[in-house]
């Protein structure tokens, strides 16, 4: 594979990896709407879940 194929193999890895980020945040929101959680605590949590996985450095 050339590095033209590697970059755009690579760039399609990082779209996909956003996306699907993307949906699983949208479905937490949604399943929050479907249990007695508070919509606050749900924010926390998905809050907390992003800094565990990410870090701090935004």
């Amino acid at each position: 594979m050339n590095k033209r194929a590697n970059g755009e193999s690579a760039a399609r890895f990082r779209i996909e990896t956003a996306y699907l980020l993307e949906l699983s945040v949208g479905a937490s929101h949604v399943s929050s709407t479907l249990s007695p959680w508070p919509r606050h605590a749900c924010i926390e949590e998905v809050m907390a879940n992003f800094l565990a996985n990410m870090g701090a450095h935004i």
